[in-house]
């Protein structure tokens, strides 16, 4: 087999390049690095193309690839457990659930988070975890600024209680001025924690941030408007359901040494093996 990884040109990305090269090759199989504005379209050779980060050149890099029938590799930060695992995502921006298969919880009690039982509803206050431009980008949504503002009034039109307006604080300390408050909805304290955040609300509504899975993780309910396996939770608090998820999503994330030792990649072969 032989994939073509298209990645920036910076340190860590090169890391994680050169780590999935090698546990590739452990297999037998080769991987060629392309750094990403050096794409100058579909490599016919290839059987599969892979992509590093929410950024708009992966969208049309890895949309190439597809449209050609070959397999495509999303990687990106983690589920959780950011810094240590980067996730994998096969034919899609996140693994289908047609090619996820069973899994023990082996591996999620190795690797975490502990997750709390559901919440019954206490309050009346939920959280919309804001988008950021390069998402946006990445799907190709326009500006996440207007994006948010149509999606927050819609929630405050419908929902009784409190709206509570939470960008990503990362974003927001980037970007002030795309972050200020919206009427009518209350304006996240960037500097809390969304942990401590969650203790006061019923529901957590995102277009796509990971805040989604960290919410349902303690336990929170959570309305995913956009791409993420965390959508198939949503309308309930099925508990069964929650946790056979996070089973899954626990082998769709690695660390650099099990990427290195071609573990990760045993494993993303055998999904690949999936009908897409």
């Amino acid at each position: 087999m032989k994939l073509v990884f298209y990645a920036p040109d910076g340190a860590g990305d090169k890391l994680l390049v050169a780590a999935v090269m090698a546990g590739a090759q452990r297999h037998g199989d080769s991987v060629l690095y392309v750094p990403t504005f050096g794409y100058e379209g579909v490599i016919a050779d290839a059987d599969a193309a892979a992509c590093y980060g929410v950024r708009a050149s992966s969208r049309i890099i890895l949309d190439a690839y597809r449209r050609t029938g070959k397999r495509t590799l999303f990687f990106d930060k983690a589920y959780w457990g950011r810094g240590r695992f980067s996730r994998v995502a096969v034919d899609a921006w996140h693994t289908p659930a047609s090619l996820m298969r069973g899994r023990d919880d082996t591996r999620l009690r190795a690797i975490g988070p502990e997750l709390e039982p559901m919440r019954e509803p206490a309050s009346r206050s939920l959280i919309y975890a804001a988008t950021t431009q390069t998402w946006c980008d990445l799907h190709d949504l326009g500006p996440a600024r207007a994006l948010d503002e149509v999606i927050v009034r819609l929630l405050i039109a419908q929902h009784p209680g409190r709206v509570i307006y939470r960008p990503r604080p990362a974003y927001a300390k980037k970007h002030p001025e795309l972050c200020g408050e919206i009427d009518g909805a209350w304006l996240s304290d960037p500097a809390q924690p969304l942990a401590d955040a969650l203790k006061d609300c019923d529901l957590l509504v995102t277009l796509g941030s990971n805040a989604a899975v960290e919410a349902r993780a303690a336990g929170v309910e959570t309305l995913m408007l956009g791409d993420n396996p965390i959508q198939r939770l949503n309308g309930g608090r099925d508990q069964v359901a929650r946790d056979d998820l996070f089973r899954r999503l626990a082998y769709c994330q690695w660390t650099l040494d099990e990427y290195l030792s071609g573990e990760a990649w045993a494993d993303i072969k055998e999904t690949l093996k999936g009908i897409a």
